[in-house]
């Protein structure tokens, strides 16, 4: 039995032609892609009744710039058309940016009130930012204490200056207003509801549907500002025993605030790793995009060589590491053990039975890199978008971000307990056990 049904598509979507902007041509892999603050409502298929692998990848790199065009100021989640893609004006801030962080959405008291008294949803939406990225998580599950309570596969993961990489996750408008209306914030009013999660897909002429993203970021130099989307961020830490990750609050030390006595520091960081979960009409199990920085590791695909570029030097993998223990790849860092800041050697790991390199939509990738060209998006990559297929299967099978999936690639888990966006995300449920419409975020709300 299929635990996945497939509703044929029933619409094309009419993107946003802007006049600064050049149209790619009909040969190219996605015709009619152009720089747009629009972020998709569906997806286009170039054969009507017929969607392709290609139809949405086109999709995520559509969906990619919208969601990173210039914020406009006084509002959130709306782009400043004025501003050219690959500036972010004087908010100094993307769309995407000023999306709800989870803990805004749910937060994490026993009298949880995102909203004040008397406040309306949308006034509660628009309420102004906390200047800068606020990253404290040290996986896209959490902190060490989340991830230690998890089967930790999301252990934290170190670059090869020997910093750890940071995470957030935030909701769109749409998401936000289905929670703050039906007051799922609340654990105990999540309790005593009596249906499965279903939020209104995206649908043309309609709203945009809800979005969920993950972004992972690395500690970076000025030397490295240009080749990231970076920004200014403050780092709350937490203490650990730098040996074995565990929070230790007494004995333990700050791990990137080091000479803090509050665990609060600023550190400029550069966004290594990007999910965007997107549910839209006649996909109800969401489209799943999800993206790197080129340079983060080498490919590891099973059966051939390594293919390490010596011209890059890599964030997650290093060429000459020579230390038997901690240069296993793609291992848990708590299973080989090795301490904290200790850095962590990733390599893409891509099996031929689930489709291998052919997964990496390359032609997509150029396209597009030469649309964004003379931005720092040049150096981001597509590494594919998962979807359900007309048998009900995802598509691709196997799909994973190695800043965020890195220890469940399948190279040691084995392909059958490999990362899978929606296999994953189907188990994602209320407090009561009601499914949650493939979110796995209501699960936090308080009281617990």
């Amino acid at each position: 039995m299929k635990v996945f049904q497939f509703v044929p598509i029933l619409a094309l979507v009419t993107l946003l032609w802007l006049p600064f902007s050049q149209p790619a041509s009909a040969t190219e892999a996605c015709p009619g892609a152009t720089l747009s603050p629009n972020v998709p409502h569906e997806v286009t298929l170039q054969t009507p009744g017929d969607p392709t692998q290609k139809d949405f990848d086109c999709f995520s790199w559509q969906s990619l710039v919208g969601l990173s065009w210039a914020a406009e100021e006084g509002v959130n989640g709306v782009p400043d058309e004025s501003i050219p893609f690959g500036q972010t004006g004087d908010r100094d801030l993307v769309v995407w940016q000023t999306y709800k962080g989870w803990e805004s959405v749910f937060p994490q008291n026993d009298n949880p009130q995102p909203c004040e008294a008397g406040q309306s949803t949308e006034a509660c939406w628009n309420s102004p930012l906390a200047e800068g990225e606020n990253l404290y998580m040290t996986s896209k599950s959490g902190g060490f204490l989340d991830g230690q309570e998890q089967a930790v596969p999301n252990a934290w993961l170190t670059d090869q200056n020997g910093k750890l990489t940071r995470y957030e996750i935030l909701v769109n408008q749409d998401e936000f207003d289905f929670i703050i209306d039906n007051k799922l914030y609340n654990g105990q009013i999540q309790k005593s509801y009596s249906k499965n999660i279903d939020m209104p897909p995206g649908e043309n002429n309609g709203p945009v549907g809800p979005i969920e993203l993950k972004a992972a970021w690395k500690i970076i130099s000025d030397q490295e500002k240009d080749e990231y989307f970076s920004t200014l961020a403050t780092i709350q830490d937490t203490k650990v025993n730098p040996e074995n990750g565990y929070p230790q609050p007494n004995g333990g030390v700050y791990m990137t605030c080091t000479e803090s006595d509050n665990g609060f520091c600023d550190r400029f960081v550069g966004l290594v790793g990007f999910h965007i979960a997107h549910k839209v009409k006649d996909f109800p199990q969401w489209i799943w995009s999800t993206f790197e920085h080129k340079n983060n590791v080498p490919i590891q695909k099973k059966g051939t060589p390594l293919d390490v570029n010596e011209t890059v030097t890599y964030s997650y993998f290093n060429k000459d590491c020579d230390n038997p223990v901690a240069c296993q790849k793609n291992t848990n860092p708590r299973d080989i053990p090795i301490p904290v800041l200790t850095p962590n050697q990733v390599t893409r790991y891509l099996d031929p039975a689930y489709g291998g390199d052919n997964i990496l939509p390359k032609d997509v990738n150029e396209q597009w890199q030469g649309l964004v060209a003379g931005t720092v998006w040049k150096n981001y990559e597509l590494i594919s978008t998962q979807w359900i297929n007309s048998d009900g299967d995802p598509t691709p099978q196997i799909l994973a971000n190695t800043t965020m999936e890195t220890y469940i690639q399948g190279d040691h888990s084995g392909p059958e307990y490999a990362s899978s966006c929606i296999k994953c995300h189907q188990y994602g449920a209320l407090l009561n056990g009601k499914k949650a419409d493939f979110s796995y975020l209501f699960s936090r709300a308080k009281p617990n």
